[in-house]
């Protein structure tokens, strides 16, 4: 039996918050922290349900790890071969690379956010 979207959201808000502050905390607790990560990735899959974009970027693919910057993650913005955000992940040497060359370009959920709003 599925459980209804609005739970299992603020489950996963609830676990990207625990991810959060498991990084922020003054112990620095990586483990709990992938652990947490692992299990919003989970219920998302589970329940067939997209992360939200701000929490997506913030997740590293490889290690499931939260990316901080400073503590977890490098944040470095490139010029070349195109200008873009760059992060790596401290734990794992992975690279992300988010373009930032098209002004007007938005996002599926602001795309969906303005065309709901215009049908109001």
């Amino acid at each position: 039996m599925k459980k209804s979207v609005t739970v299992v959201e603020k489950r996963i808000s609830f676990l990207f918050q625990l991810a959060h502050l498991c990084i922020t905390s003054k112990d620095v607790d990586k483990e709990m922290c992938k652990h947490h990560v692992r299990n919003l990735k989970r219920i998302s899959r589970k329940n067939v349900i997209r992360l939200h974009p701000n929490i997506k970027r913030r997740l590293c693919k490889h290690c499931d790890m939260l990316l901080y910057p400073g503590i977890t993650a490098k944040v470095r913005l490139s010029k070349k071969p195109q200008r873009a955000v760059t992060v790596q992940c401290i734990e794992c040497k992975k690279v992300r690379r988010f373009p930032c060359t098209n002004p007007d370009y938005k996002i599926w959920i602001e795309k969906f956010q303005d065309l709901s709003q215009n049908a109001s």
